[in-house]
């Protein structure tokens, strides 16, 4: 608004303050001002206009907003200024809430900066700059605005690394998007989802009725799952356009089933399932991979996602699907043939961390190998456990003896013992052309390759290797780490040097005791058990020592974490990498007592049995064919000989379900199942070479036991 349009007094309201007015009523005084410059015929209808931009501001949900700024837009009082600032409000209100009916077309296949979600805003706005920049403090706009442009700013720091990486500038960024809010909030006080940005902890409206019969743990998993459900299924039916995207550009929207695993893989559920074949037939209906691999050139960490991520979760729901399969071969034989060679250590190694399905980026600075790189051959890594295909196998042995060769030895300062990072093309030393073996230099924009980087990918494929072969060498990379973590990590201080010995063990309880786990469950190898116990979530003491009290705490927060603030899980998410991201990366550093992170990993090993990684070299023990409502599971054992798991079914009626288990050897079985210890079902079966999928029913409302021994 320009000042000069302002009425004389209330000009002098506001240069002087003469008045203590509230910050509503200052805008209130700006609207009104701005209005009745229109005419003095209309001095009665800048009330209305208030009413309607109130009515905006405290509105429930965006959808409404939207209408309600349409209606106001729509109303002849407004000056020329003020119509071309709410204009600018309805646009950006209009893609906030429509992306997928008018802007979806427009973005897809662009990539993440154009996905419909937030490729109207994104590189766009900072705390030094306005998305809408003509709305300044003047206008009554100026709540609007700034409630907008809070939300960006936050969605930004929780997407990109190098804001959410550097304190400075999360805070920079966090500390404008407050001041933002509470402008926002003292002039729409009504407006719950303000509320919820600056604290406020929202229950959801997915009411989930209590079974008094239902142990905790099955109570808890059940709330868990079922809102995860509803989030899942919401995505589906809200936000997955014709072509299979969610709106978050390709690259994004494949890493989304990560987070749906505790449905995705445990469960057969029709509309998940669904979705997740949707996205991935579409993405492969694009140029985009047409060569069996991406054709954007930049980092493996990035141009894997889009097969690694899709190829496999369609292997794990259509395990015998030839064409999925046929894929994952695709990338063995770019692997062998274009993406790696051998080194002057006479070793096999990926050339380059750059790499398409054409081309190779075999820049000095760039030609790196790195624990990202299974990344590239994920399907294959999946499909070589299943098949035993002699072709993965001669390829996948040969890398790891890559890997093996560069952990013991002592180059580039790099201990001996410590799996490296990356490895330089084509002379094999440890890091890049830095002088920094633990910062090879090779990515410019987030730490992605600094030691110790994505070491599980790493020590999963070096497991799997083992497994495949049998071949104890293979187990080196992750013993030699286990015994420096333990003879010194009792003399490590808060600042060892970088790239020392004592610094690579100050990191290793992030990653070593997953790998651990699945090496014990794997060999029957107790020897560990102190070191795990001591590192372990709640569902893998369980399986150690029995103990149930930790799981139903771990259990207990899981539900927790999908219990509050149901809107940023859906509505307010821009990103679709991160769908979960809003309280860890946000909320819970202003909340005195922090709402608890969502674990997929947690929920799909209690309800599979898993243990460790489901994404790489998963040891799945069964897959429950049935949709994932008011139904509970817990693994208590599984291994070749025998599965046992506890199960509760919250219906009023007998539920009948199959469910295929995939580690117990070929033989004769008994199977019993039993309520409050008495016995309702038991038979004898013979299982062949391939996985067995049996029919169970289950009693409502009781603590099932299903019992599978050799």
């Amino acid at each position: 608004m320009i000042w000069e349009l302002f009425p004389a007094v209330i000009r002098e309201v506001l240069t002087l303050r003469c008045m203590k007015i509230s910050r509503r009523s200052h805008f209130r005084l700006l609207l009104m001002a701005g209005l009745s410059t229109i005419s003095p015929l209309v001095l009665e209808r800048p009330g209305k206009a208030l009413d309607l931009l109130e009515k905006a501001g405290n509105a429930d949900s965006e959808a409404e907003r939207y209408l309600v700024l349409k209606e106001l837009l729509a109303a002849n009082t407004l000056d020329k200024e003020i119509k071309a600032q709410l204009e600018a409000l309805v646009s950006l209100s209009d893609q906030w809430i429509n992306g997928k009916e008018k802007y979806a077309t427009m973005y897809a296949g662009s990539g993440i900066s154009d996905a419909y979600l937030c490729g109207f805003f994104t590189g766009r706005v900072s705390p030094d700059k306005w998305l809408i920049e003509q709305i300044d403090e003047r206008s009554p706009l100026y709540p609007m605005n700034a409630f907008y442009q809070a939300r960006m700013l936050i969605a930004e720091v929780i997407e990109r690394g190098e804001l959410s990486q550097v304190p400075a500038e999360k805070k920079r960024y966090y500390d404008r998007a407050r001041v933002l809010l509470q402008i926002a909030a003292q002039a729409y006080p009504n407006n719950e989802l303000i509320q919820i940005y600056l604290g406020k902890r929202m229950p959801w409206n997915l009411s989930i009725a209590e079974v008094p019969a239902a142990p905790q743990w099955a109570a808890h998993q059940r709330t868990a799952i079922m809102r995860l459900r509803n989030i899942l299924i919401w995505w589906v039916e809200n936000r997955q356009t014709a072509d299979g995207q969610f709106g978050g550009g390709w690259g994004d929207d494949v890493e989304m089933w990560r987070k749906w695993i505790p449905i995705l893989l445990a469960f057969e559920d029709p509309p998940i399932e669904a979705g997740q074949r949707k996205l991935a037939e579409g993405l492969f209906a694009t140029d985009r991979i047409k060569n069996g691999y991406s054709n954007k050139i930049t980092d493996v960490e990035h141009t894997a996602e889009d097969t690694g991520d899709s190829i496999t979760s369609m292997m794990h729901i259509s395990a015998n699907d030839s064409i999925w399969q046929s894929r994952a071969l695709d990338l063995i034989d770019l692997m062998g043939n274009k993406w790696t060679g051998i080194n002057k250590r006479g070793f096999l190694q990926f050339k380059s961390t750059y790499f398409t399905a054409e081309e190779i980026d075999l820049s000095p600075r760039k030609a790196c190998d790195s624990v990202y790189h299974p990344r590239a051959i994920q399907p294959a890594l999946l499909l070589w456990q299943r098949t035993k295909n002699k072709d993965i196998g001669n390829l996948v042995t040969a890398w790891m003896d890559t890997w093996v060769d560069a952990t013991m030895r002592h180059a580039k300062g790099k201990p001996a013992g410590i799996l490296p990072s990356t490895i330089h093309w084509p002379d094999g030393e440890p890091g890049g052309l830095t002088t920094t073996w633990w910062k090879p230099g090779n990515y410019t924009s987030n730490p992605l390759y600094v030691w110790p980087s994505a070491m599980p990918m790493m020590l999963d494929t070096l497991l799997l290797t083992w497994h495949m072969t049998s071949d104890d060498k293979y187990l080196i990379p992750l013993k030699a780490m286990t015994d420096h973590f333990n003879k010194h990590r009792d003399q490590i201080g808060e600042d060892e040097p970088e790239g020392s010995l004592e610094w690579c063990v100050s990191k290793m309880s992030s990653f070593l005791p997953m790998a651990l786990a699945k090496y014990r469950f794997l060999s029957n190898d107790t020897s560990y058990d102190d070191l795990l116990i001591a590192n372990a979530d709640g569902y893998l003491t369980f399986r150690i020592t029995g103990d149930k009290s930790e799981l139903v705490t771990t259990m207990q927060n899981q539900a927790l974490a999908l219990s509050y603030n149901e809107v940023v899980f859906k509505e307010e998410v821009r990103w679709t990498d991160r769908v979960f991201r809003f309280h860890r990366a946000y909320l819970n550093e202003y909340l005195d007592e922090p709402i608890p992170d969502f674990d997929p990993t947690f929920l799909y090993q209690s309800i599979s049995g898993n243990i460790g990684s489901a994404l790489y070299f998963p040891i799945t023990a069964v897959r429950w064919h049935t949709p994932a409502k008011d139904f509970a599971a817990l693994v208590v054992e599984a291994n070749n000989e025998a599965f046992i798991a506890e199960l509760f079914h919250f219906g009023t009626e007998a539920r009948t379900l199959e469910a295929s288990f995939f580690l117990l050897k070929e033989g004769s079985y008994s199977i019993q199942i039993t309520a409050n210890s008495q016995t309702i079902d038991h038979q004898n079966i013979t299982i062949g070479s391939s996985a067995p999928r049996l029919k169970l029913t289950l009693p409502p409302q009781k603590v099932i036991r299903l019992s599978i021994q050799y």
